[in-house]
């Protein structure tokens, strides 16, 4: 009996430790900017591959950086892109066709490829990601907007670039659909279906 109780603190404590190194873990990266962040003045490209990101602030560049440096792993050794690079990944793929498809129902099968995970993991996983974010961008204001239907970023995130629809929108569009263009989005591609179809 006595040999139960010792064994189980031990695992306790090592599950302890894991979450601590990953919480621990900071912002293994230093990003400078002009001014204190303001979330809407933020762009994240992923890029082809989905192990990098870039980051834009205020249309200039900042940093491309792997998942690894901006602390987006698992693992010490394999160092596996963990859920929150997943939540970013299927929020730019959302982001990039309709937004308030990023819901928590849809992202349950978007995070984990080949897995669905429970709407109370998708919650925890925003939690962190919001952490995370806040420890990059040196910003304790939260990057979401409060929209309860959907995960709705302030920031502006493009999938990688394949994914992207930068043909129909030669001034990166789908950046500004957060910001109420729908009608003319929806205008726009219908004018674009006409188009098509005269040719």
């Amino acid at each position: 009996q006595k040999i139960e109780i010792t064994a189980m603190p031990k695992l306790q404590v090592e599950n302890v430790g894991v979450g601590a190194s990953a919480k621990g873990r900071g912002s293994p990266i230093e990003l400078s900017f002009p001014e204190p962040v303001q979330w809407e003045k933020v762009t994240l490209k992923i890029k082809e591959g989905r192990q990098e990101l870039e980051v834009l602030y205020d249309n200039n560049h900042i940093i491309t950086a792997d998942y690894i440096r901006l602390g987006f792993f698992s693992g010490k050794k394999q160092q596996k892109p963990d859920r929150q690079w997943g939540f970013l990944c299927a929020l730019a793929t959302l982001a990039a066709t309709d937004i308030k498809q990023a819901t928590t129902e849809n992202m349950r099968g978007m995070i984990t490829q080949g897995k669905t995970i429970s709407a109370n993991n998708v919650q925890q996983i925003k939690k962190s990601l919001v952490e995370r974010l806040q420890g990059i961008f040196k910003t304790r204001d939260d990057p979401f907007r409060e929209t309860r239907e959907y995960y709705e970023p302030k920031f502006a995130i493009l999938p990688e670039p394949s994914l992207r629809r930068e043909k129909l929108w030669p001034q990166g569009g789908p950046l500004n659909e957060n910001r109420g263009d729908e009608t003319d989005r929806l205008a726009y591609e219908e004018k674009r279906t006409q188009e098509e179809a005269e040719e």
